[in-house]
C-alpha cells in the first residue's frame, strides 16, 4: 500500500489537476467527461490528480449514491438499497478506478474511509479478514478492491470538514445526493 505521508490532514493540498474519466460502476452510473486526453496529460505532467470523494444515504440503509470529482471531470453512481459507509467507500474505489496508475490526492470527509484504509486495512489483512472482535469485516469486497488499487500507485488521503463550504467536497456532495435520488426512484 503506497500512502502519502501525512495519510491524512485536516485541509486542502494546493494541487488542481484534472483527469479523464473512465467510469466503471456497478448499479446506477452518471457522469461527465470533460478534457479529456488534455486533462490526462496534464494529470502526469503537474503531479497527482486531487478528487473530491463522497457517499449518500438518506435512510441507511435505503437508497444510496457515491460521487467524485476533480471540479472539470465528474462521476457518481448509486444502489437502491446499501449504506452510507458503502458509498463512500465505493466514491474511493471508482476515483481510483478511473485514474489508473496516476498518483493521487483524495479529499474526503470520512472519517470512516481514513480509518479504514490507514488504521484498520493492515490489521484485517493479518487477520483473515476478521475484526479484533473476530466478526468478519463489512464491507469487505470493497475495501479489499481499494486495498488492490491502493498497492498499484502514491494515494493521498486528506480530511476535509464536510458541509463547510469546500467547493470540490460541496460538488462531490451534491453529485452524492442526486446520485441517491436517482437510485431511489430506479425501477426495482
Amino acid at each position: 500500500m503506497h500512502l502519502w505521508p501525512p495519510c491524512c490532514r485536516t485541509g486542502t493540498p494546493e494541487l488542481e489537476r484534472g483527469s479523464r474519466a473512465d467510469m466503471r460502476a456497478t448499479g446506477i452510473l452518471h457522469g461527465q467527461q470533460a478534457g479529456g486526453a488534455a486533462d490526462e496529460q496534464q494529470g502526469k505532467m503537474n503531479g497527482p490528480v486531487q478528487v473530491a470523494t463522497d457517499g449518500a444515504c438518506p435512510g441507511n440503509p435505503g437508497p444510496g449514491g457515491w460521487a467524485w470529482t476533480t471540479g472539470s471531470t465528474d462521476a457518481s453512481g448509486g444502489l437502491r438499497v446499501t449504506t452510507n459507509q458503502e458509498m463512500e467507500l465505493r466514491a474511493i474505489l471508482e476515483v481510483l478506478r478511473a485514474h489508473p496508475d496516476q498518483p493521487i490526492v483524495i479529499l474526503t470527509d470520512s472519517q470512516y474511509v481514513i480509518d479504514c484504509v490507514t488504521t484498520w486495512l493492515p490489521g484485517w489483512r493479518r487477520n483473515g479478514w476478521r475484526t479484533s472482535a473476530r466478526r468478519p469485516v463489512k464491507h469487505q469486497p470493497t475495501i479489499e478492491a481499494i486495498a488492490a488499487e491502493l498497492d498499484r500507485r502514491p494515494v493521498q488521503l486528506v480530511k476535509v470538514l464536510g458541509h463547510a463550504g469546500h467547493p470540490l467536497n460541496e460538488r462531490a456532495d451534491r453529485l452524492a445526493a442526486a446520485a441517491a435520488a436517482r437510485a431511489a426512484r430506479a425501477p426495482q
